[in-house]
């Protein structure tokens, strides 16, 4: 702890501030401009209700005082945290009996800083599920990606995340609430490569995973997109012809999903862009879109007049048939014929 204690003094010269909830008491909300110099927003992620739970959580940020004298008034798994003040997402609304949700994957939570920040460390509590934390800087650039630590070790107590990054713009939290692709027999995989080896392709296992993007030239209507080995939570946002948001959707993760596919629903119209934001190691097997008229979206292969098959989502779209003809040099003369 000395150590901690001196590698912080020495960070902010030190200088040490803190943000926190201790003015506000049990039910408030928290909107964007409820404290000076950050704004705070939240956006939910899940696209169905937490387990055992008719409805979506509604939010929305409120704050949890286990000062209250009332035990009754606030979630269960966070009573350890003794004479504290939480902000998390609502369950129900409920402001006299504050319970965070426990939808998966959960709220995602940003806090845009009117000025440039060091940051040392955000304390986080109840975090059985994976969760992480992203830094940007004043140019949108990603400053760094940390995991906090997650597990049934986690149910109901804290967890001190270190930060230690200087010049930050905004941070977003997402609460979370490297396997074997062997399986996949006669596959072609898409990959964030973990080496860059091209002889032997691994699959990178870092968390949380890559960010893909796929930005098509003509709105696709998509059916659905086939993923592997996606043990930790992956999502994907489907967006249309003016960036709005359409679709977000979480896919099946978990230990049974390691080295096994997840066939992922997306069933959306008019989609400019998709985004996967794979949880940590996994691979893209394919995406299936509706057919346009006219189109080869959908159709796998594509045959030419001499026979050759070619596969379209391994090698692109080719025409079908090929006209070859010898060249001849242009006629010198006026009205000159060429047989």
């Amino acid at each position: 702890m000395e150590s901690k204690l001196t590698t912080e003094k020495d960070f902010c010269n030190g200088v040490i501030k803190e943000l926190n909830f201790d003015n506000f008491s049990h039910g408030d909300e928290i909107l964007p401009d409820s404290i000076p110099g950050v704004t705070i927003e939240a956006t939910r992620r899940a696209t169905e209700p937490e387990p055992g739970f008719p409805k979506n959580c509604s939010g929305p940020l409120l704050i949890l005082d286990t000062r209250d004298p009332d035990g009754r008034s606030f979630d269960k798994d966070l009573k350890n945290c003794e004479n504290c003040t939480l902000m998390l997402w609502s369950k129900d609304g409920n402001r006299k009996k504050v319970n965070d949700c426990g939808e998966h994957p959960g709220v995602m939570i940003s806090f845009k800083f009117k000025k440039l920040h060091d940051l040392v460390d955000i304390e986080l509590w109840d975090l059985e599920e994976p969760t992480f934390i992203e830094l940007y800087g004043p140019e949108g650039e990603l400053l760094k990606n940390v995991s906090a630590p997650d597990g049934p070790d986690q149910d109901g107590n804290p967890a001190v995340v270190d930060l230690f990054t200087e010049g930050v713009k905004e941070m977003i939290v997402y609460m979370g609430g490297s396997g074997d692709l062997k399986k996949c027999e006669n596959c072609t995989l898409m990959l964030w490569s973990k080496d860059g080896n091209q002889r032997k392709v691994n699959d990178c296992g870092e968390h949380p995973g890559v960010m893909i993007s796929f930005k098509f030239k003509k709105l696709h209507d998509l059916v659905d997109i086939e993923l592997w080995d996606l043990e930790e939570p992956t999502f994907i946002e489907l967006y249309g012809s003016e960036g709005e948001l359409l679709k977000n959707i979480s896919a099946p993760d978990g230990p049974d999903q390691d080295g096994n596919p997840a066939v992922v629903e997306l069933l959306t119209k008019g989609v400019k862009e998709m985004i996967v934001y794979m949880g940590g190691s996994g691979a893209v097997r394919r995406i299936r879109a509706c057919k346009a008229p006219g189109s080869v979206v959908g159709d796998p292969h594509i045959y030419t007049l001499d026979g050759d098959k070619f596969d379209f989502y391994q090698n692109g779209t080719f025409s079908v048939f090929h006209y070859h003809g010898q060249k001849l040099a242009l006629p010198e003369e006026q009205n000159a014929t060429v047989d």
